[in-house]
């Protein structure tokens, strides 16, 4: 009775506690053992199939090992089936996006070429205004300094390059896949880099500002 009422000992030798958790081949280690093992159906399928073609061939079921083929024929082409359409998809997502961008690109261009027609139809005016003073080749009284500002307003010229970075994405991909939407977007470059062609500074220009002192042009 003393011995059952006296507290067990963990030394080494002595008793262990009625309630002390399980070691070595007890519960956690089963436990252990179990965490190790793969899902069943994943990593241990393809040795399965393999060890079965084996069995079939040494007991020669010509039959069985055609199954087996065609299984694992299907299965490859399924997935590169698979793969191939997600490919598709993700191609068909890209084209989207930079048709996306090429969108606001036009607009940008848009927006920004009326703002440039603007300013030179407000240059061309100035250059209408100085057009008959200058003509009249007689010395100005009063109105020098006025025909001074708008002989140099009328020299403002402006670029009238459009950036393409979606365009030549497109390009550099061979899309989009739409060939009437192809055509449509070259033939629009194509005008566009025709007007940029024309962006060689005026000799008015030069002769204008070289004719008017630089402090003077602030």
């Amino acid at each position: 009775m003393i011995l059952a009422d006296a507290p067990a000992h963990s030394h080494k030798g002595g008793l262990q506690p009625a309630d002390a958790p399980a070691t070595g081949a007890g519960a956690g280690g089963e436990k252990r053992r179990r965490v190790k093992n793969p899902p069943h159906g994943t990593e241990r399928a393809d040795p399965m199939i393999l060890r079965r073609v084996i069995a079939h061939f040494r007991k020669q079921e010509w039959t069985a090992i055609f199954i087996d083929f065609v299984i694992v024929v299907t299965g490859v082409f399924v997935g590169i089936q698979v793969s191939n359409l997600n490919a598709d998809r993700a191609a068909h997502a890209h084209e989207r996006t930079l048709l996306a961008n090429l969108r606001d690109d036009v607009r940008q261009d848009i927006s920004e070429t009326v703002r440039r027609i603007n300013l030179i139809d407000q240059a061309a005016g100035f250059g209408l205004g100085v057009r008959a003073p200058l003509a009249d080749k007689a010395p100005c009284t009063d109105d020098c300094w006025t025909i001074i500002v708008e002989a140099f307003q009328a020299s403002h010229w402006f670029d009238l390059t459009n950036a393409q970075p979606s365009y030549g994405e497109l390009q550099r991909l061979g899309l989009p896949r739409d060939k009437a939407l192809k055509d449509a977007l070259s033939d629009y470059y194509l005008i566009i880099g025709g007007v940029a062609a024309t962006n060689d500074l005026p000799r008015y220009r030069e002769l204008v500002r070289s004719l008017i002192p630089p402090e003077a042009q602030l």
